[in-house]
């Protein structure tokens, strides 16, 4: 006796969650949010708040050098573990964050980034970029 009532009590429970999940699996594309609603993922670095999406600047400078110096043509390379630089960009370039990972092993973040005609893109360590314009300090490397 108490067996088909557990069976009937599972039965039930497993229909309610079919009825639960049905509509869940055909679920219209006008109920996912719009593209603009979706949360924006931003890196804080030593240099700032980076947007991904967003643009940014490259950023060469070096305040602790002694004495401060700038980077003016910056290498973007091939993946994170920079085996080949595939191109450089000058100090102050503006170019879009396409995404971010953060290697552990260096304890920083790494960006994927594209300069603005597409000619350019891979990937840099945080340091060498900025949310904001900055002019070059000290010397000029």
């Amino acid at each position: 006796m108490i067996k088909s009532i557990l069976k009937g009590i599972l039965g039930m429970l497993i229909l309610i969650f079919i009825a639960a999940l049905v509509p869940l699996l055909f679920e219209d594309e006008q109920n996912v949010p719009a593209p603009t609603t979706r949360k924006t993922k931003i890196i804080t670095t030593s240099k700032g708040k980076i947007k991904i999406g967003g643009i940014a600047f490259m950023d060469g400078r070096d305040p602790q050098s002694k004495p401060p110096s700038t980077v003016m043509n910056i290498n973007i390379w091939d993946s994170l573990y920079r085996d080949r630089p595939v191109c450089q960009l000058l100090h102050g370039s503006k170019v879009k964050v396409l995404g971010s990972t953060y290697k552990s092993s260096e304890q920083r973040f790494y960006f994927k980034i594209e300069s603005q005609n597409s000619a350019c893109s891979g990937w840099i360590p945080e340091s060498f970029l900025s949310p904001e314009y900055h002019a070059p300090i000290g010397d000029r490397i």
